[in-house]
């Protein structure tokens, strides 16, 4: 084995960490494994709008201290994944938008930044799953949302569909095309253009805990989908490639435990049964009849 490899996973909740233009955050753990600590500081430049971050990654295996600097457009870190020799940070920008910087850890350089909607990261560090990115001004057309997936595993390049010109790692331009169009079909493996005219053709996607525990083993995605006011659960399979991803559904039969439209973003967690075959965990807080629903999305 190479003793340079990280041989732990952690992904550890932060709090919010956000910066400010009026002084420098302190240095903050984000994460640490058996060997390495990774820790950051941040102030926020108003001339620039940019965060300069200071990540120190500490190696005790070697007893060497490496810093990774960025001007990041996010405002504030939420949550940072260590794995191997890659760390995925991610964060917010003001209540605009989410995002994630990619650190290569090896190399003490920032590798990648994508613009998202709240993104998620496998429980092996190796996906990055989140809702497409659009600018808030956009026409309502262009809402619809699109599910995406970032492999860690692969270049910046290699993550991005089309050609895309290489700018800065969080030029605009460059972050909003980082990852795969997953689902639905209208752009999966091939475009990041979104334009749905019916409000009720419109997809609202939810990525409940559990969304990615069966997506480094096998592949597969989970999430639920409101369509129209249907609530289906979706399953994306990307064990063919994330080119070629295939999708089956079915619907969520809500209406013998609650008439309220918007439960969908209260699936608090799924976990798989069986092959095609998950179980729903709701928030017992609703007051519902059941706060389980099961549901085939194949047999």
């Amino acid at each position: 084995m190479n003793t340079r490899t990280l041989t732990l996973v952690v992904a550890l909740l932060c709090g919010v960490f956000t910066t400010s233009p009026a002084q420098q955050t302190k240095s903050k753990v984000l994460a640490q494994t058996d060997r390495i600590t990774l820790r950051a500081s941040g102030k926020h430049a108003q001339q620039s709008d940019r965060t300069h971050f200071r990540f120190t990654v500490e190696d005790r295996a070697s007893g060497t201290t490496k810093v990774i600097e960025t001007h990041s457009l996010l405002t504030a870190i939420e949550r940072t994944v260590v794995a191997n020799d890659k760390a995925v940070v991610l964060g917010s920008r003001y209540s605009q938008a989410n995002g994630a910087i990619l650190l290569d850890l090896e190399s003490a350089r920032q590798q990648d930044f994508l613009l998202a909607y709240e993104p998620v990261v496998s429980p092996g560090g190796r996906y990055i799953a989140f809702k497409r990115w659009y600018p808030r001004f956009s026409d309502a057309e262009a809402t619809s949302d699109v599910l995406m997936i970032y492999d860690t595993q692969r270049s910046n390049e290699a993550n991005r569909v089309i050609p895309a010109r290489r700018g800065e790692a969080e030029d605009v331009s460059y972050a909003q095309f980082a990852g795969f169009p997953v689902y639905p079909a209208a752009n999966a493996g091939q475009t990041y253009e979104v334009w749905v005219a019916e409000e009720a053709s419109r997809h609202s996607i939810y990525l409940p805990e559990g969304a990615l525990a069966a997506t480094e083993t096998d592949g597969r995605i989970a999430f639920v989908d409101v369509i129209g006011g249907e609530h289906w659960l979706v399953e994306v399979d990307i064990s063919g490639g994330l080119l070629k991803p295939t999708a089956r559904k079915a619907r969520i039969d809500l209406g013998a435990i609650t008439e309220r439209p918007d439960v969908a973003v209260y699936v608090k967690s799924l976990r798989r049964l069986a092959e095609g075959t998950y179980a729903l965990s709701l928030r017992p807080e609703l007051g519902l009849s059941t706060t389980g629903v099961k549901v085939v999305v194949r047999r």
